[in-house]
């Protein structure tokens, strides 16, 4: 380049006219303005997109329950068979009125009728499904059942793998049964809550709600929804729960006759809806939150 045009092109450069102050401070306030429109935008289609992930997995653990009754005859039990006295059922004695000892002999006769499992094992067993509770039973009966027919608890067998468990979402809780829970990728504190039909009644009693062992000792706690005050929603399957985004499942309403009155879907029949049932998924609010659920 010559000497004539360095010197044209070094005077343009100089003879641009830099920003003031004043014209940052405004370029900043609109920059400011529009992050303000925009950021709710930002904040509303993300709650959609994890919702819409929630509600897929959801819907995914339905497939997977309905596969299992398919191939075994019924839908597995959430290992919450209480008495009228509010205790658990899982004893030697009391096998007869239990949920899982009459799925056991439905669909897996092998394994109660095999000598080889001696009744000490199978107390020990029922020993074990005391601590089992709602979310546990999702993993159990969709991954860690084998297909030994004789012992489908064997931990050394091919397992069933009705549903491929992300391995980032399985949690120990703690408790002395080894089996984890499946959380939520938004709340990794509260897990994904499986309610069977035939316990309905059983988490209607009170202090008989169906729960979830934490990581941190607390225990999560909800109910099954109804369709009216009596009847349940999905009254010949199961309820798939979960808390949402914000973690919250819910208090429960105030107990009569020794019974929570039902959560009414998706009316709020009675008004016991609580801030945190609005932001819950299932399987039965057609990928909507409850609170998006209810009639406008």
């Amino acid at each position: 380049m010559s000497t004539s045009h360095r010197f044209i092109a070094g005077s343009t450069r100089s003879s641009r006219r830099a920003f003031t102050l004043v014209e940052m401070l405004v370029v900043l306030g609109i920059i400011g303005v529009l992050i303000a429109l925009l950021l709710p935008a930002v904040m509303y289609a993300q709650r959609t997109a994890r919702n819409a992930a929630l509600a897929l997995e959801i819907k995914n653990l339905d497939t997977a329950l309905n596969t299992y009754k398919q191939q075994r005859g019924e839908f597995p039990p959430c290992f919450g068979d209480y008495n009228s006295s509010g205790n658990l059922v899982y004893s030697t004695a009391a096998r007869t009125s239990s949920v899982v000892e009459r799925h056991l002999q439905r669909c897996y006769p092998k394994f109660i009728d095999n000598p080889m499992n001696s009744n000490d094992f199978k107390d020990q067993f029922y020993t074990a499904a005391m601590n089992v509770d709602q979310a546990e039973a999702l993993v159990l009966w969709l991954s860690l059942i084998s297909t030994n027919p004789a012992n489908p608890f064997e931990t050394t067998a091919t397992r069933s793998g009705y549903y491929e468990f992300k391995q980032s979402q399985l949690v120990d809780n703690g408790d002395s049964d080894g089996i984890p829970i499946y959380v939520s990728p938004y709340t990794r504190e509260q897990p994904f809550i499986y309610v069977e039909n035939r316990n309905y009644t059983s988490f209607m009693r009170q202090n008989c709600y169906a729960r979830a062992l934490l990581p941190n000792g607390n225990n999560a706690q909800t109910l099954p929804y109804g369709s009216a005050p009596t009847a349940p929603m999905n009254p010949t399957s199961f309820q798939i729960l979960t808390a949402g985004q914000d973690g919250d499942w819910g208090d429960l309403p105030a107990p009569a006759s020794n019974m929570y009155p039902a959560k009414v879907f998706p009316t709020d029949l009675g008004g016991y809806y609580k801030p945190g049932d609005k932001d819950n998924l299932t399987n039965f609010s057609g990928g909507k939150t409850l609170g998006d659920s209810r009639p406008q």
